[in-house]
């Protein structure tokens, strides 16, 4: 969940306004990736809970997570 997947994600947010987005996620890839704090990130960043509902708030991305 670091800065660049949040770009990502907001991105696909947008984009979910004009056509039809579904995002597939590995569950313990996204919930190990959100553990690690990467050093390009700013120091003001503040990443989401969770970037699964992080993609479907306020937005019409279909997104689920693989186990």
């Amino acid at each position: 969940n670091d800065d660049f997947a949040v770009g990502i994600a907001d991105r696909l947010r947008r984009r979910s306004q004009q056509i039809d987005v579904r995002v597939s996620m590995d569950g313990i890839g996204t919930h190990t990736g959100g553990l690690v704090h990467s050093e390009t990130m700013p120091a003001n960043f503040e990443p989401p809970a969770s970037i699964h509902r992080y993609l479907r708030q306020d937005s019409n991305v279909r997104a689920r997570t693989l186990t």
